[in-house]
């Protein structure tokens, strides 16, 4: 693995390094708030995670009206007695479907990725070969897509920012034609385990 600060090595230059090494593995970032990490298969980003409540895959649902506060509380519940992954039980009791499930999922990964672009400062390590131990719905993300954007918001000023959907997703938040989709991802990694 590698390990370092963000002020010695860029952002797009460490994802760079992981995407040109084929390298599968997490890379945990830290900016002494919030604690981030991206997950790698064959160096093509397949999962995030974000220690910021808002970055949580409940709040990015509501937030963006895939679902209203009630049925998060009854999936949170669910959850808790189950120990099953937000994004299954949700599709289990019909709140949202497969596709938006996917495309939710990619989104918030992005907007994930993209808020590092802004870190001043953080420390890093990636280690090889550590996956998520509990069970991930992977997407298949193109790293080169995410620093030519991600670099661009973070160089473009205060007006650019990454809260609202990335210039590569067309309508409905659906990346446009040419970049990775969400449903992509099942060609490498198999069928979704919501």
């Amino acid at each position: 693995g590698i390990s370092g600060n963000l002020q010695t090595m860029a952002l797009a230059e460490l994802l760079q390094w992981i995407a040109g090494g084929d390298k599968s593995g997490t890379l945990h970032l830290d900016n002494g708030s919030v604690e981030k990490k991206i997950y790698f298969v064959e160096g093509r980003i397949i999962g995030t995670s974000s220690s910021n409540p808002k970055e949580y895959l409940g709040h990015f649902l509501v937030g963006h009206g895939y679902i209203n506060e009630v049925e998060l509380a009854k999936a949170l519940d669910m959850q808790e007695e189950s120990k099953l992954l937000l994004g299954r039980i949700l599709t289990s009791i019909g709140v949202i479907s497969e596709e938006d499930l996917d495309r939710v999922l990619y989104m918030k990964s992005e907007e994930c990725v993209y808020d590092l672009f802004a870190w001043p400062d953080g420390e890093f390590r990636f280690v090889d070969g550590e996956l998520p131990k509990a069970g991930l719905q992977p997407i298949d993300m193109s790293v080169t897509a995410v620093i030519l954007q991600g670099t661009d918001d973070s160089t473009s000023g205060p007006e650019s920012t990454t809260s609202g959907l990335p210039s590569q997703t067309g309508i409905g938040g659906m990346p446009s034609p040419g970049n990775s989709t969400p449903g992509s991802r099942k060609a490498r990694f198999g069928p979704a385990t919501t």
